[in-house]
């Protein structure tokens, strides 16, 4: 999903929305992390960076390591692990941002973007799964359900 999604998703599952700003940076983190690798491997690949041209673009299996690899539950805990070393009293939202992420990207990556959550032990991912930007249908879904998760949080915290 893109960034807004993922900030969503982090909002849902950490309920804070008092820490809004530190939730959208730690629910893209995955990303974050896959970004020079990406921007590497695209530009070692000469291909323009234009929307269009990079999802049709086939990464190498190098650049697919580094990403399935952030996203997946064993990157997660070492990259948790290193965080909680430098500020340990946010690990607990880190955590829940980080997951959130991934349990987002399973349902909205398909074929070889499919998040393998278990990499690299294991290639499982979901088979059923549909790239969220070729299937209008999965992104919209995805996007009301965390509006309507967040409707709920917000109100919860009288924020309305």
């Amino acid at each position: 999903m893109d960034n807004i999604a993922h900030w969503l998703g982090g909002m849902a599952l950490t309920g804070r929305p008092d820490l809004f700003i530190l939730i959208f940076i730690f629910s893209n983190i995955p990303d974050i992390l896959s970004a020079p690798f990406f921007f590497y491997y695209v530009i070692k690949d000469g291909f323009p960076i234009k929307k269009k041209v990079l999802f049709e673009w086939k990464p190498p299996q190098e650049y697919l390591d580094y990403y399935r690899f952030f996203h997946s539950l064993f990157g997660m805990s070492i990259i948790t692990a290193v965080f909680n070393v430098f500020l340990p009293q946010y690990t607990q939202v880190f955590l829940l941002c980080y997951l959130s992420h991934i349990i987002l990207d399973v349902f909205s990556h398909g074929g070889f973007w499919a998040t393998r959550i278990f990499y690299p032990f294991s290639d499982f991912h979901l088979g059923f799964t549909k790239n969220h930007w070729q299937h209008k249908l999965t992104r919209r879904t995805i996007f009301l359900i965390l509006i309507l998760m967040n409707v709920n949080i917000l109100l919860r915290h009288k924020i309305f």
